[in-house]
């Protein structure tokens, strides 16, 4: 069924992302599991590089799961590992081959390093050793093929000679395990000497062998190879003068600072009882817990020897002054002959943890039980665990008594006395088991009856507490839909909801709770939070439209997606946020419900038009935005998108200075000016749509001989002169459309104020001359020819072309009429 679950999601993720990406997340979301089918599928499915990179990755997914594995889940896994190459025999490039058998040893050098620590068991390490058995074989014939390449080769064999060093390493470290596993100095002698190899030597000696290579992580790991050989082979100089070699500071530091673990598990090893307990009495940091465990563990298999039994006993003293109960728990259960110290915080708590775990074997259930033998029976456990923290000296053990308080909550618990419960709980809830104990602590509050106001603020501040601190615990679930559902909408309820994981059954109310509400937050954000909370909606929102619209003949599943998808359109458009594939999509799923006839968009056309207009502009499609706006206009030229539409295609145009025609141009700008008052015209935001709208109208005219822009253009140009007199380009504007189209009087008066008003000799002073001399001889030829006569005295050229030849041919005919010619 596991299985079938994982095909059916590895499917769905892959055809949202890329293999690299879904690899990735599963490692994000810590799903090792599932991370090993999906890279077994690929492996069975996937091209060259991907089946290469898959078989990579695996052998460190399959070390992860073995470490969390019980006895028949490491067996399933160890046989996934070997039987790789059958599901995809054809799949046996080199490459792959050495990352295959790569992770078959992993994944047995895992189990039968576990085992040496006495972690897992001797069948499992048998199972482990049969299987580096196979992989050492494997690895033989791999190896002995890469060689014949390498000589036979007369193109580069970098590649070849790096395949052979990795199956040659892999081969040294996996015959070394069998030979350790059985004992075996004929084996030891096989892995020393392919160890020597590695080091450019013809034997394991260290005359032979080039020991300068330690200063790299492979060289390091080979002389630690041969010293591991060395203690197994009989009648050799033994591992000592190889370890003394990699304890110098030019030895690769992560090898170097394993060699007193590797004398300790060497001293294991051979029995060396006196050895080790010296070694007990020095401090190792963190591997000193572990040698204890070791120790310990291989002590009461050996108790029959005297000084095994004191390295029993000093291990075991060690653990429980550095309270380490769990493993002195897992020693107890698996040896008898563990004894622990006589009362006192760590005698209660052992016996209370054991006693624990007895009644829920026998009383599996996760409920308050019922019966009232198991209440009696837990109620006994509690006072255990109550005795463990009343003991004088519980003082010396700060960091277990929240783990007892922890457990005594449990206790009292399944035997229904839940205040009290409740109470140890939030104690236990400042120490390492913080989580489950808030959890518990709620669950608690909730069995008793009725809650005083302390304890339902207290109630409440656990459930908040809870929710921001594991907000992707499947616990967490429940708590942040009942308080997303019951408080106002904030940044943090809505990450609450969208933290709880895809594998909670109720991930999707989540997720629609999550789009419901960040729709509200949208509509009140600040323009800093648009960024962000437009894109939260987006990422949240297309998925669940998608699968709204699955449902073709469900019309309130069409409903909800149809309002989904406009406000899919609203948001993506946002010029903040540009989500333009999503709009896109949002686009073509409207058009999908329109198709089907499922839900009327009849009041929302004009919006649509405008949220299409918009994509549009934002992909810079500017004949097709000014299509589809002069269409709205034409349908719907009062309505609140058509003028939004106008307002934003002429932004745009500006922008990005776009050349527009002057008809798109005029019907545009005269669809914004239709919808203000003409007191608005001169405003910053208009002036400029005002002047090019009169300006398109005017070059309709001068174009096509259009009356009614002309006049248009005219009003427009009054309109603005009147309000802003002082700015050129208006004046000029309304100077031209005057003496073209209205009152000639008035052209002169702009044209004489647009020429005091320039600099002398400028092209738009010489324009302005030109014109009011030219409006002048109209109504006086006589006075028109004294000016220019004085104009030429002082410009013989008569000034910036065109208007300089215009003044010329001007002056002759004046000069003609007065000589009477």
């Amino acid at each position: 069924m596991f299985l079938q679950l994982s095909s059916l999601a590895l499917l769905l993720l892959s055809s949202l992302a890329s293999a690299q990406e879904v690899e990735a997340w599963l490692q994000r979301m810590g799903c090792e599991a599932l991370l090993a089918v999906y890279l077994e599928d690929t492996l069975e499915h996937g091209d060259k590089n991907e089946k290469a990179r898959a078989a990579r990755d695996l052998a460190q997914v399959y070390a992860v799961l073995l470490a969390r594995g019980d006895e028949e889940e490491n067996k399933e896994i160890l046989l996934r590992a070997s039987s790789l190459f059958s599901k995809n025999p054809e799949a046996g490039t080199d490459e792959l081959r050495v990352q295959l058998y790569r992770g078959t040893y992993i994944a047995s050098e895992q189990l039968l390093e576990r085992y040496r620590q006495r972690i897992s068991t001797r069948s499992e390490a048998d199972a482990a050793f049969g299987r580096m058995v196979e992989v050492a074989e494997n690895l033989t014939t791999l190896r002995t093929s890469l060689e014949k390449k390498i000589r036979s080769s007369k193109t580069s064999k970098d590649k070849t000679r790096r395949q052979f060093g990795l199956a040659t390493s892999y081969l040294a470290w996996a015959t070394y395990y069998i030979a350790w596993h059985q004992d075996d100095p004929k084996q030891a002698k096989v892995s020393a000497q392919l160890f020597a190899e590695i080091l450019l030597g013809e034997s394991p000696e260290l005359s032979s062998v080039s020991i300068d290579l330690k200063s790299h992580e492979a060289g390091a790991r080979a002389v630690l190879g041969i010293a591991l050989c060395k203690s197994i082979i009989e009648h050799s100089e033994g591992a000592e003068p190889w370890l003394n070699e990699l304890e110098g500071p030019e030895t690769w530091s992560s090898v170097r600072a394993q060699i007193p673990l590797w004398r300790f598990y060497l001293h294991i090893d051979s029995g060396s009882w006196e050895e080790i307990l010296k070694l007990l009495s020095e401090s190792y940091g963190v591997n000193q817990s572990l040698m204890c465990q070791v120790a310990a563990a291989h002590a009461h298999e050996n108790l029959s020897h005297p000084t095994a039994k004191r390295v029993a006993e000093k291990s075991l003293s060690i653990l429980v002054e550095s309270g380490q109960l769990g493993i002195i728990r897992d020693l107890i259960q698996k040896y008898e002959t563990v004894n622990l110290p006589v009362h006192g915080f760590i005698y209660y708590y052992i016996k209370g943890d054991i006693a624990y775990r007895n009644s829920k074997k026998e009383y599996p259930s996760d409920e308050p039980l019922q019966n009232q033998m198991a209440k009696s029976d837990f109620a006994k456990v509690a006072t255990l665990f109550r005795n463990a923290l009343n003991a004088i000296d519980s003082k010396e053990y700060p960091s277990l008594i929240s783990d007892c308080q922890y457990m005594l909550g449990l206790s009292l618990f399944y035997s229904s006395q839940f205040e009290e419960a409740a109470i140890l709980f939030q104690q236990a809830a400042e120490g390492d088991k913080s989580e489950p104990a808030v959890w518990m602590a709620i669950v608690n509050f909730g069995y008793l009856q009725s809650l005083t106001a302390e304890q339902k603020v207290a109630k409440s501040e656990l459930i908040e507490s809870y929710i921001s601190n594991w907000p992707n615990t499947d616990r967490a679930t429940e708590l942040t839909l009942y308080m997303s559902s019951t408080e106002n909408v904030t940044f943090q309820t809505i990450e609450d909801l969208l933290a709880i994981p895809h594998s909670d059954s109720k991930y999707e109310k989540a997720q629609r709770l999550a789009s419901r509400s960040l729709y509200a937050l949208w509509e009140n954000a600040s323009k800093q939070q648009k960024v962000s909370v437009g894109n939260k909606y987006i990422s949240v929102a297309l998925p669940l439209m998608y699968s709204d619209l699955l449902f073709e003949n469900d019309f309130n599943a069409a409903e909800i997606c149809a309002v989904r998808a406009l406000r899919i359109l609203e948001i993506a458009l946002h010029p903040k946020v540009k989500r333009l594939v999503a709009a896109q999509r949002a686009i073509d799923t409207i058009d999908e419900i329109r198709r089907r006839g499922s839900f009327s968009f009849d009041p929302f056309q004009n919006e649509i038009a405008f949220r299409t207009i918009a994509l549009h502009v934002l992909m810079n499609e500017s004949d097709f935005a000014q299509t589809a706006l002069l269409e709205l206009i034409l349908k719907s030229p009062e309505d609140v998108w058509a003028i939004r539409a106008a307002k934003l295609v002429w932004s745009f145009w500006r922008d990005y200075e776009i050349e527009v025609d002057s008809a798109t141009r005029f019907a545009v700008g005269r669809q914004l000016l239709s919808q203000i008052e003409e007191y608005e015209y001169g405003t910053s935001f208009f002036i400029s749509i005002a002047i090019q709208t009169a300006q398109s109208g005017f070059d309709l005219y001068s174009d096509n001989g259009d009356k009614s822009s002309a006049a248009e253009a005219l009003r427009i140009s009054r309109i603005l002169v009147e309000q802003k007199e002082e700015i050129t380009e208006v004046l000029l504007l309304n100077a031209e459309l005057e003496m073209e189209l209205g009152n000639r009087v008035l052209a002169r008066k702009r044209w004489e104020a647009l020429s005091s008003g320039s600099k002398t000799g400028t092209l738009i002073w010489t324009r302005a001359r030109c014109n009011t001399i030219l409006l002048l001889a109209e109504d006086s030829p006589q006075k028109a020819l004294q000016v220019l006569n004085q104009y030429q005295a002082l410009y013989p050229d008569y000034g910036k072309e065109p208007y300089g030849s215009t003044l010329r041919l001007l002056h002759r005919k004046l000069q003609g009429s007065n000589d009477g010619s």
